[in-house]
C-alpha cells in the first residue's frame, strides 16, 4: 500500500492551536531536554538518564514545545538530536523512576474522568507529538545509543539520518510483550517500514541490532569502537553530518528527507 501524507498542513495547523507551548529556546526552562538554536541549526538533547530518557509527560511536553517553535522557523534548516546516559530513548515510562513533578505536565482532565479518558489523553499528546516531529520542515540527524523501545523507536525512524555505535545499540519492538495490538506512536515507524514490516516485528518480538537497523533504513550510518568511545563519535558526526546538511539548497534538504510530507519514496504513509 502506497499513499502520501495528505493534508498535513491543515494537521499542524489544528495540532499547534490546541498545544500551545510553555516556553520557546529563548525561554527554555527544562532540565530533562535541551534545546538551543544557533544560527540554522537547532541541537536537541534528551537529558534525562535517570529513566533512560524514557518518554515521560515532561518529556513528551518539551519535545511537543520544541515542535511547535520549529514548524514556526522554517529558516532553521537542520536538527541534530542527541542524548546523555545509555540510552537514546527508552520509550514509554513503564515503571521507570518518574520524577516527582511529572504530574506536573500531564494533561489536564475532567473531574471524575475515567482511566480509559487518561490513557486517551496522554496517548494524544504523543500521537501529536510524532506528527509534528514527523512533519518538520526541518532535516533532522540523530546520533543513537542503548536499547531503545516502543516510542523510542519512534523517535528514531522520525528521523532523516541516524548514526548508531555499532555495540550496544539495539532496536526491541515489545509491544506485543505487552499485550499491545496497535499503538499511537507506530505512526512514525510506519511510515518508514512499511506495515508488513512492522507487523512482522511487532509479533516477533524482535530485538534489532544496529546492522539490522541499517538494513531496514531505521539506521544510515554504523560507529565502529568501543562504547564509550563510539558513543562520542557519534555524536560529533551528527553534529558533522548537521552542518554539511546545512550547507545544501532547500530543495536538495527536501530531496533528500525520508519522513513526513516533504519525503519522496513509496514507504510515506498518510496519518490523518
Amino acid at each position: 500500500m502506497v499513499v502520501q501524507w495528505q493534508n498535513s498542513e491543515q494537521v499542524v495547523k489544528e495540532i499547534l492551536q490546541c498545544s500551545p507551548a510553555r516556553c520557546s529556546s529563548g525561554t527554555w526552562s527544562y532540565d530533562n531536554v535541551k534545546f538551543s538554536i544557533e544560527d540554522d541549526i537547532a541541537q536537541v538533547k534528551l537529558d534525562d538518564a535517570r529513566t533512560g530518557n524514557a518518554l515521560r509527560h515532561k518529556t513528551v511536553r518539551a519535545l511537543l514545545d520544541l515542535c511547535i517553535e520549529l514548524h514556526r522557523r522554517p529558516e532553521v534548516k537542520v536538527v541534530v538530536f542527541t542524548a546523555s546516559g545509555f540510552y537514546f530513548s527508552s520509550g514509554g515510562a513503564f515503571g521507570a523512576d518518574i520524577p516527582e513533578d511529572d504530574i506536573n505536565f500531564a494533561p489536564k482532565l475532567k473531574p471524575g474522568a475515567s482511566q480509559f479518558d487518561a490513557g486517551v489523553a496522554e496517548n494524544l499528546l504523543v500521537a501529536h507529538l510524532l506528527y509534528l516531529l514527523s512533519t518538520l520542515p526541518q532535516y533532522k540527524v540523530a546520533a543513537i545509543r542503548g536499547s531503545i523501545l516502543g516510542a523510542g523507536i519512534s523517535l528514531v525512524a522520525a528521523m532523516d539520518y541516524v548514526l548508531a555505535p555499532e555495540s550496544r545499540t539495539q532496536l526491541s519492538f515489545k509491544e506485543a510483550t505487552r499485550g499491545l495490538g496497535a499503538c499511537c506512536s507506530w505512526q512514525a515507524t510506519i511510515a518508514k517500514l512499511g506495515v508488513r514490516t512492522m507487523r512482522r516485528l511487532c509479533l516477533l518480538a524482535a530485538d534489532v541490532n544496529a546492522f539490522q537497523a541499517k538494513e531496514l533504513k531505521l539506521v544510515d550510518e554504523i560507529i565502529a569502537g568501543p562504547t564509550s568511545q563510539a558513543f562520542g563519535e557519534a555524536d560529533a558526526r551528527a553534529l558533522a553530518k548537521a552542518q554539511q546538511v546545512a550547507s545544501w539548497t532547500t530543495e536538495e534538504r527536501h530531496a533528500r528527507k525520508c519522513t513526513g510530507h516533504l519525503a519522496s519514496g513509496p514507504t510515506t504513509l498518510v496519518f490523518q
